[in-house]
């Protein structure tokens, strides 16, 4: 550097000469930047100087950019012919890489791993964070001992034979408790750099600074995780830049300052608080400045943190505002105020951490929510330019045009085994999901459409010519007798087993339902359809909109109607119209026995209001006929009412409803799985009886995304076909109302495609290629209904990393009771590494007890756990669980107490 500057300010009249000397510098300067920010770092380390920043980092990256070079020459000097000379930058000098825990000052960092072992990760070439180590403490032969492992969960250094299912906690009443996790982190960066940490759990941590020389500081974080509930956490760490911006004290810059002179305090109103460090200059009796760092960031002014004295001064567009408070000296006058400044934070998010060590987690590295590995990153193509081996952007497969027609012959017959004759009987086909002809025409139809029809004869049997367009059939029979009692026969078998086992029973019981008011007072006129009913001894089922049409009553005075063919024990959905309550309904999903014997299933109509607003964007998408199903979600009686309603959008995308059953809201639109353009729904506040609501932040119509995913076999790489899945965006994520997905099968080639919504989605898995399994659910990538993925929004291609399966083993065992005899019909659950995990489950015991367990290499069942189900009538049940004793492992031989009684 002494060179350099030696020659940058020696004198020549060589111009030319002296121009070559400063541009090869100049090179020589870049290309030592550029080698610092790209330094080789350790194993596991991961570099993030490339990266996509949003908007409103743009101007702040721009300025910490400039800062990565320094200008030596004086500003403004002048050539010899008058030219003003151009500042010479030189590259500042790289954070160091080998940076040794603080442990001659801090005894307690000896235990921990070394520096440079764990998950580095490289913001620009002067900062750092690097992810250590998680660890626990056990008692081993009677000493408290720390067992470390890295963020996947590969164990560093553990005693010899140890195993890490001793870290699995006990179950408590059935009950998983919560694990306790130590993380060490560290973060290394210029004087000045600040940083804050959140977890998955609960506690506390030290954050100061270590000096490393004198231009560098490293702040060891370390914290414990406590009440940690699942078997995957995260940490993030959100580290200042290099660059403060200073703040004016004017009450401008979009925040307010207010001071407590009573409290010796300071706060900074602002309403993106935690997306900053912050830090105070003050200056006292005129001595050295002192700068000070907040006792609080990101409390609301309506939290403790803020005095109730200063909450009238609060301007109105901040009262929902985040604060920043500096306490002062209170046996001190306040001090004088120098200089408020602010860094923009960039946070560094680790993902799937490994809360039980064992079995390999898939850890996700975010900067600013951006994945920085490469096998995580999604790829944006232009969407002319996609490869040959992927699928067109329309459904994956076509129909099969190889259909024939198949004779079915069944018969209906009463509670008593006797036929029933002139029986109306409909066949109901469940669609395959590339059998779009199948599926109903109607945007918020209920159940498949009707495909058949018949009526039996004198002997109670019917006919029909069906059309085979799949092997397997899978789908349902109704019949509904003259005096509209009805009866159901569910299959998913293959058609000559159909052929031979068609018989549908309808019973002779009587269900009775109820609607009063509010009050409790009965509602007569209103109109009630049967939606749902729970099969005897089996699952609920909804009913198809042609048979919901067919169970369709008006209430007597007494506000009661009377469905043939099921008790009252047995509906689950109902749905009812009144006048002055609109439509509500009984959802199925909450499925529970609301009533017993022969008493009326008694529904209470709740409260309602009014609701409108506007869709952003519709009258730019030119878009006719689109209707909105509003959906509210009821706090009050029990068995829940909720409302429903569906709603035309007129011109400039208005819409309203009113009486709508006052609760939470959800919107749901007609658009198709394949539209081209997606409906955002906001969170719309809950509805209180007799509010008329406009709603403020209304639903938007945004561009569809094309999205598209490979399923490949981890030992070959070869693509996987007709996998069948569902692609989940929007509120479906989380509710598994399937509203928005689409169902779609992977092409010849491995590829799926899809029409999605911008953010977040699930891809829900329904097939298993024989002899592999997927691991999504085990290493930590798992949404709430399927392997989670996010969606830029962009008008390209957007290719996800490849779903990898990798060959699946499996597991043979027997169940048997204490005396060795064989537990029959039980379910056998196994998990890998704790019992937060989904690992393989539900598998059934057969008349021998034995059981097969199938799982992904990598993750073999090490937890058990069994359960029993026993009917106590026709519609009521009671699950016991038990937790077997391992017998022997080869054979595999699971052992549980005699069978529990389950009556009480």
């Amino acid at each position: 550097m002494r060179l350099f500057r030696r020659i940058a300010k020696e004198p020549s009249n060589d111009r030319p000469s002296r121009q070559n000397s400063l541009t090869i510098l100049f090179m020589l300067g870049l290309l030592t930047l550029t080698t610092s920010a790209f330094d080789v770092p350790q194993v596991g380390n991961v570099l993030a100087d490339e990266l996509v920043v949003t908007a409103k980092q743009e101007s702040e990256k721009k300025d910490k950019d400039s800062d990565a070079t320094d200008s030596i020459a004086v500003k403004n000097a002048e050539e010899p012919n008058g030219e003003t000379k151009e500042p010479i930058p030189r590259a500042l000098k790289p954070a160091p890489s080998e940076v040794s825990w603080p442990t001659e000052k801090y005894k307690s960092y000896k235990d921990i791993p070394p520096s440079g072992t764990g998950l580095r990760v490289h913001l620009d070439s002067r900062r750092w964070v690097e992810l250590n180590s998680l660890s626990a403490t056990k008692k081993i032969d009677g000493e408290e001992v720390d067992i470390f492992w890295k963020a996947d969960g590969e164990l560093i250094d553990p005693p010899q034979g140890f195993d890490p299912i001793l870290l699995v906690p006990a179950r408590v009443d059935n009950q998983i408790p919560k694990a306790t996790r130590g993380v060490s982190l560290q973060v290394v960066g210029p004087k000045g750099t600040r940083a804050s940490m959140s977890t998955s759990g609960l506690g506390g941590y030290g954050n100061f600074s270590v000096p490393i020389d004198d231009e560098f500081v490293q702040l060891p974080l370390t914290t414990i995780m406590s009440d940690v509930p699942y078997n995957h956490a995260y940490v993030a760490v959100s580290v200042s830049q290099e660059r403060w911006e200073d703040i004016s004290l004017d009450n401008s810059q979009g925040m307010q300052v207010l001071q407590s002179q009573e409290d010796r305090r300071l706060y900074v109103v602002i309403d993106d608080a935690r997306q900053y460090a912050w830090q105070l200059e003050i200056e006292r009796d005129k001595g050295e400045p002192i700068v000070m760092t907040p006792s609080v960031v990101g409390g609301s002014v309506s939290s403790p943190f803020f005095p109730e004295s200063l909450r009238s001064s609060v301007r109105k567009e901040f009262q929902s505002a985040q604060i920043v408070g500096f306490n002062f000296d209170k046996d001190q006058p306040m001090p004088q105020l120098v200089k408020l400044q602010r860094s923009l934070y960039d946070v560094v998010r680790f993902e799937n951490l490994s809360v039980f060590p064992g079995p390999k987690s898939a850890v996700l590295i975010t900067i600013n929510g951006i994945p920085i590995s490469e096998g995580q990153k999604p790829i944006l193509t232009p969407l002319d330019e996609t490869s040959n081996e992927s699928t067109t952007f329309a459904d994956n497969l076509k129909p099969d045009n190889e259909t024939e027609l198949i004779p079915l012959s069944g018969t209906v017959v009463d509670a008593e085994g006797n036929p029933v004759p002139e029986c109306w009987v409909g066949m109901f086909v469940t669609p395959q999901e590339f059998d779009q002809s199948r599926k109903s025409s109607k945007p918020f139809a209920t159940g498949p459409p009707l495909t058949f029809e018949a009526r039996t004869d004198e002997a109670g049997v019917f006919s029909i010519l069906a059309l085979k367009s799949h092997f397997v059939f899978e789908g349902s029979f109704w019949a509904v007798r003259k005096d509209g009692a009805t009866g159901t026969l569910s299959r998913n078998c293959t058609w000559s087993y159909l052929q031979d086992h068609l018989k549908i029973r309808i019973s002779e019981e009587q269900g009775k339902v109820q609607v009063v008011d509010p009050e409790g007072e009965p509602i007569d006129g209103a109109k009630v359809t049967l939606e749902a009913v729970r099969i005897p001894r089996s699952v609920t089922r909804e009913l198809p909109e042609e048979i919901q049409n067919r169970q369709t009553a008006v209430t007597n005075n007494n506000g009661e109607v009377t469905f043939r063919g099921w008790s009252s024990a047995a509906i689950r959905g109902v749905g009812v119209t009144a006048e002055g309550f609109g439509t509500q309904y009984l959802d199925p999903n909450y499925a529970s026995q609301w009533v017993k014997g022969e008493e009326p299933l008694k529904l209470t109509l709740y409260p309602t209001a009014s609701l409108s607003g506007q869709i952003a964007g519709y009258a730019e998408s030119q878009m006719e006929n689109l209707q909105l199903q509003i959906l509210t979600e009821t706090r009050g009686d029990l068995p829940p009412m909720s409302g429903r309603a569906v709603v035309n959008v007129a011109e400039e995308g208005r819409f309203s409803v009113e009486n709508i059953a006052a609760g939470r809201v959800s919107i749901v639109s007609s658009l198709t799985a394949d539209s081209l353009v997606k409906m955002q729904i906001p969170y719309i506040p809950a509805l209180t009886p007799g509010e008329n609501r406009i709603i403020i932040d209304n639903p938007k119509l945004v561009p569809a995304v094309v999205v598209r995913q490979q399923f490949i076999k981890s030992d070959t790489n070869v693509g996987i076909p007709d996998m069948k899945l569902r692609v989940l965006w929007g509120a479906a994520i989380n509710d598994g109302s399937w509203r928005q997905s689409k169902p779609t099968t992977t092409d010849k080639n491995g590829w799926w495609t899809a029409h999605v919504m911008p953010g977040p989605i699930n891809i829900r898995v329904n097939s298993r290629p024989e002899g592999y399994a997927g691991t999504s659910w085990f290493d930590g990538r798992s949404g709430h209904l399927g392997i989670q993925a996010e969606v830029p929004a962009t008008d390209q291609l957007v290719t996800l990393p490849a779903e990898v399966y990798v060959p699946s083993k499996s597991l043979r065992g027997r169940l048997q009771y204490a005396d060795g005899s064989p537990a029959n019909d039980w379910s056998v659950y196994g998990h890998p590494i704790s019992w937060s995990d989904v690992g393989v489950g539900g598998v059934r015991t057969n008349g021998e007890g034995l059981f097969t367990w199938t799982y992904p290499t990598g993750y073999p069942p090490r937890l058990y756990k069994a359960s029993n189900r026993k009917w106590l009538s026709d519609h009521h049940f009671t699950d016991s669980y038990l937790i077997p004793k391992l017998i022997s492992t080869d054979p595999f031989v699971l052992e549980i107490p005699e069978h529990p009684d389950t009556s009480q």
